[in-house]
């Protein structure tokens, strides 16, 4: 991949994400035709869920959350390690109620919708936090289970689950989400650029 194919590539990205119109899509097809009429509970969970009040206070629980992890230090003094962990546990059940809400309300309009030709489009933002709430889970019943942080494999899921919370601030940023989208783009072609490195190295 060169300098051209990659500016190339960002400038296609930009025109075609300019507005976020997959983003604005989605959340105008959860947010207005769909809404459950028929039942008011769910109506009235459907519009809080929607609301950007909803949605920036999760946001601020995703910043407080990945303040108190980056606040963990070696040597911190054991009250504030059992404070940390209960501030991640309530964050988690903070979680875990916004997945559970949003699936209640949504439905199956949580992981995608449906064009005018019958074409489903995957959430994926939704799809991605629901993997996160059950990775974090899966880490919390092993803790709870064996009283140990890590149990082979399962602290290293619980750690990268509790990092990968973070990329969420990717859905209010655009241009963050445009830079990511970018790299996914451009991988395959780095990856070509890493093999001819490997190779050159051991030539």
């Amino acid at each position: 991949i060169d300098i051209d194919e990659f500016l190339t590539i960002v400038h296609d990205l930009s025109q075609d994400m300019e507005g976020n119109w997959l983003e604005e899509w989605l959340a105008e097809s959860q947010s207005r035709g769909d809404r459950p009429e028929g039942a008011p509970v769910r109506a009235a969970a459907w519009d809080v869920c929607t609301s950007r009040a909803f949605e920036n206070t999760i946001l601020a629980c995703v910043v407080a959350n990945t303040v108190v992890m980056a606040a963990q230090h070696f040597g911190q003094p054991d009250w504030f390690t059992q404070a940390s962990q209960r501030a991640n546990f309530a964050f988690a059940m903070i979680f875990n109620a916004e997945a559970l809400f949003k699936l209640f309300a949504l439905r199956e309009k949580y992981f995608g919708v449906s064009d005018a030709f019958g074409r489903f489009t995957v959430n994926r933002w939704n799809c991605f936090d629901l993997t996160i709430v059950v990775g974090t889970d899966i880490g919390l019943l092993t803790k709870l289970a064996t009283g140990a942080d890590s149990v082979g494999g399962i602290g290293l899921v619980m750690r990268a689950c509790r990092i990968g919370r973070v990329l969420r601030l990717m859905q209010s940023a655009p241009g963050m989400r445009q830079l990511f989208d970018t790299l996914i783009t451009t991988l395959p072609g780095l990856t070509n650029v890493g093999g001819l490195l490997l190779l050159i190295r051991f030539i």
